[in-house]
């Protein structure tokens, strides 16, 4: 975290040049500077050897004296150094447009640790909840307008249509977007440590990287989508992107409550090989049904075939199965309550999307094989 940011964004005044309002929220903001590792560093304000005139060169003071004082580990006061040597580069934009469109952002980044994971748990039964109520609606036949639904009989309600390329690339970029700026706010070079919940953290961001900026560009032609669920999905990836992406950066490597990861390092490197190899497996999957179904149709086509080949020999959904598989692993990987609950949402949504498809099918093509499942290989 760095002081002067989140202190800069609370002044009442503030222009490029460092005002005395702002200063004098120094000694409010201290303790923040790194309180992912609860430090508090108010005994540090009084030492007359810093010039709070300079907010920058008294962000690295502040670290300076939680190092001399112990108040900080070896590895903790590397993290906080790198984010304060960063300081000086932000300073001089703040009061232009990177505060004024920023700022909600800042706040959100700099939630004290305890609420962070008290909000985080609220998220966590949500998606639970709303997974169950998803799944069981979806179930019953309510299909989300979009895709081939679009022209359902009940679609019109859901607003009006959001061209397919430009909602994906809006609905999905939270999911990188939301990330990368909280691996800049808590410092590049700590996210680029040798750790596992970087590590996990890149595989989130490879997924999102691929169905924000590419998958979008290969559609071909495509229905549109209704607004009301385009905004739900906007809704959801800043959720998901925001707690994800803090879990892994500022709770994963501690011993919190959250972290379902079992005792012993050989475990916790088995369900992280296992859980890696299953992401990769159901991305690979998701990727090439995405392809045989954008191949189905040759210029200039426009009815429906059925999609052969690959994982789609065993299911109708078979892009559904392979996010689904995706993020189970993700989850097995991480072994973390927000994981899980992303996972259990996933399939919750695109499970019951699967099972439409399904049905679909079978009513449409009389010749549709009859062994094929819906969204799980021979179970579902």
């Amino acid at each position: 975290m760095q002081l002067t940011t989140y202190c800069a964004l609370n002044c009442d005044t503030y222009d490029d040049t460092l005002h005395a309002t702002c200063v004098a929220h120094l000694d409010d903001c201290a303790e923040l500077l790194c309180p992912v590792y609860d430090c508090d560093l108010r005994p540090c304000l009084h030492d007359t050897r810093y010039n709070k005139q300079d907010p920058c060169e008294y962000t690295q003071a502040l670290v300076d004296c939680a190092s001399e004082n112990y108040c900080l580990d070896e590895s903790h006061v590397q993290s906080c150094e790198a984010q304060s040597h960063n300081c000086q580069l932000s300073c001089p934009v703040f009061g232009t447009w990177y505060v004024r469109y920023l700022s909600p952002l800042y706040h959100l980044a700099s939630m004290p640790h305890g609420k962070e994971l008290k909000t985080i748990t609220i998220i966590c039964i949500c998606f639970f909840v709303f997974g169950i109520i998803t799944f069981v609606l979806l179930v019953s036949d309510v299909s989300a307008p979009y895709g081939r639904y679009f022209n359902d009989k009940w679609s019109g309600m859901y607003g009006p249509p959001v061209p397919a390329k430009l909602a994906w690339v809006v609905q999905e970029c939270p999911c990188v977007v939301i990330p990368v700026f909280l691996i800049f706010h808590d410092g590049v070079a700590n996210f680029l440590q040798p750790k596992v919940s970087s590590f996990l953290l890149g595989l989130y961001l490879l997924h999102y990287t691929n169905r924000s900026f590419i998958f979008p560009f290969l559609i071909r032609g495509g229905k549109p989508t209704r607004m009301v669920p385009f905004l739900m999905a906007f809704v959801f990836c800043c959720t998901n992107g925001w707690m994800q992406a803090n879990y892994l950066l500022r709770h994963y490597d501690s011993p919190m409550v959250l972290s379902l990861q079992p005792e012993g390092y050989s475990e916790n490197m088995a369900r992280l090989g296992v859980g890696t190899a299953l992401f990769f497996l159901g991305m690979f999957i998701n990727i090439q049904s995405d392809s045989i179904l954008r191949n189905l149709r040759k210029p200039g086509e426009t009815s429906y075939k059925i999609p052969r080949g690959g994982a789609f020999e065993w299911v109708s959904g078979a892009n559904f199965f392979g996010e689904i598989v995706e993020w189970f692993g993700f989850a097995v990987a991480c072994g973390t309550l927000p994981a899980f609950a992303f996972s259990f949402f996933t399939f919750s949504n695109i499970g019951p999307r699967g099972f439409q498809h399904h049905k679909w099918y079978k009513q449409k093509f009389e010749n549709y094989p009859k062994k094929r499942k819906a969204v799980i290989p021979y179970i579902w």
